[in-house]
């Protein structure tokens, strides 16, 4: 609260940069991209498995847990 107060006295307005928050991708958006963009193409099948796992167990499943 403290962080806002100061920002809305420098002159800055807290509601725009709300705004901009809510078009940043969610965590499952970021991840779904990583595997499918530089992943997939960038990296052989064994290691594309390996990305996969570690989003599946360590990120995906923590997300779930906290649901």
């Amino acid at each position: 609260m403290i962080k806002i107060l100061a920002r809305v006295n420098d002159g800055n307005d807290p509601s725009t940069e709300r705004g901009e928050e809510g078009t940043s991708p969610t965590v499952s958006q970021f991840c779904k991209f990583f595997i499918e963009r530089p992943v997939k193409t960038h990296l052989q099948p064994t290691t594309q498995a390996k990305y996969q796992r570690a989003i599946d167990l360590f990120i995906t499943k923590k997300l779930a847990a906290e649901r």
